[in-house]
């Protein structure tokens, strides 16, 4: 979509926490949290997401603005998925084997608000073999 601008942002925080217990035994504590996301209705306020837009589908000409296949569901999106992570590990080393004991936490916070689709978009395709620019001209949206 030429006339939408999407700032994505994403972004990852670790800390890690080693200890020698012995010189057979580590316990390793990891912690991470990750964030990505985008607001592509703020970051377009000049954009009147009410107002629709044409396509022509699968055409045979060479026009500006024909696309082919699949269409953008998502616009305008505002996304902010949120991830949690905590894992500790003990691993104890005995002779020729090495053993691990631990666990892992993780948390999903997604707050999607669902705006994607709120454009309305039309798609001229004309039934049959190929589409024709009279079907654009003559306002017949395909499905």
């Amino acid at each position: 979509m030429a006339d939408i601008n999407s700032k994505r942002l994403n972004w990852d925080l670790a800390a890690i926490y080693t200890r020698n217990i012995s010189a057979t035994m580590l316990n390793e504590g990891r912690f991470n949290f990750t964030r990505w996301g985008f607001d592509e209705v703020n970051s377009n306020p000049n954009i009147n997401f009410g107002i629709p837009e044409s396509k022509l589908k699968d055409c045979c000409l060479m026009v500006s603005g024909c696309v082919s296949g699949r269409t953008v569901r998502n616009t305008p999106g505002v996304i902010s998925e949120r991830q949690l992570q905590f894992s500790d590990i003990l691993t104890k080393v005995r002779r020729n084997m090495s053993w691990k004991f631990g666990g892992e936490y993780r948390l999903d916070l997604n707050n999607n608000t669902g705006t994607g689709g709120a454009r309305p978009d039309f798609l001229f395709v004309r039934p049959g073999t190929s589409p024709t620019i009279p079907d654009f001209r003559s306002d017949q949206p395909g499905s």
